[in-house]
């Protein structure tokens, strides 16, 4: 998909970056709350049939497959056949330093929104609130983060090429939420959240920016947002489990809370390595240098060509 949106709509990747963005985290919220509604409504008075919650969206999955392949049969088809390309096989991306640090910065971002879905409502029902409280709670981050995933990709564009300002500004976000809750401010859990899902959803949708950035040919951009994703999901994947052994071995969230906000703050320093004027170092030798600039692509950013940063 990122690569899809930059080969597109190459004067508007900050807007349909932030859609997409958006879409995949307005998508989670939506599983979040329908699957048990579907469950409990399925299942009757007696029991809750958590397998047509779960099922409900192989539905979905269908439609959206249908959908695909139409749109394939819709496009028109090459003049003459282009060769296959040789340079676009995210394996590459295992041997190149820029490629891991913006997945493990994108994992490690997304972390913290895996950890809060898994745990914030606990954390909020040890203090007394009821599970529907709890959950009010995390709908809200969510609905904050669809706002900032909009928002920030088109924000930060119109600005310049420079994200790590935009990026920084999401980080301290986080890291503020963090602390509130490592301390137990005297602060609403409504603020809380919303300053934590702006923090976390700007944050997520300007990594995919950053990543389609690093280089002018939209394949082999999508290729390093793939591996990107790829790669920072699964690092995402465990966060709640290391938060979760965390909080079993100390007793409680406090230490829970500061090992997230330890997190950000080290990112907060990394953030300051993505600077545009150096992209193409950073790429140099990671895919086919010679390949042609696709029509409608982004220029490639004036810098260093060689060495890896």
């Amino acid at each position: 998909m990122p690569g899809v949106v930059k080969q597109n709509y190459p004067a508007r990747i900050g807007v349909m970056t932030g859609l997409y963005s958006a879409a995949i985290m307005g998508g989670g919220g939506l599983g979040a709350m329908a699957s048990p509604w579907v469950a409990r409504t399925l299942g009757g008075d007696a029991h809750v049939d958590w397998h047509a919650g779960l099922a409900m969206w192989a539905v979905l999955a269908t439609v959206a497959l249908l959908s695909w392949l139409s749109m394939r049969q819709r496009q028109e088809k090459p003049a003459a056949v282009a060769a296959p390309r040789q340079d676009l096989s995210w394996l590459r991306c295992f041997g190149n330093r820029r490629a891991w640090l913006l997945a493990v910065c994108f994992g490690l971002i997304n972390g913290g929104y895996t950890s809060l879905v898994a745990w914030l409502p606990h954390f909020y029902a040890q203090r007394g609130w009821t599970a529907q409280e709890g959950g009010s709670v995390l709908a809200l981050m969510t609905a904050a983060q669809v706002v900032a995933a909009l928002a920030m990709p088109a924000l930060a564009r119109s600005r310049g090429r420079d994200l790590r300002p935009w990026l920084v500004l999401t980080l301290v976000a986080q890291l503020a939420g963090f602390c509130a809750l490592l301390f137990e401010l005297p602060v609403p859990a409504v603020a809380v959240a919303v300053v934590l899902g702006f923090g976390l959803g700007g944050a997520f949708a300007l990594c995919m920016v950053l990543a389609l950035d690093h280089l002018p040919d939209p394949a082999q951009a999508g290729a390093l947002a793939g591996f990107m994703q790829g790669v920072g999901f699964m690092i995402a994947a465990l966060a709640p489990f290391v938060t979760g052994w965390v909080r079993e071995h100390t007793g409680g969230f406090t230490m829970a809370w500061a090992y997230l906000a330890a997190v950000v703050a080290v990112l907060l320093p990394l953030m300051l390595r993505f600077d545009p004027r150096r992209y193409a170092a950073a790429m140099s030798g990671l895919f086919d240098a010679r390949a042609a600039q696709r029509p409608g692509a982004l220029p490639a950013l004036d810098g260093a060509r060689t060495g890896k940063v």
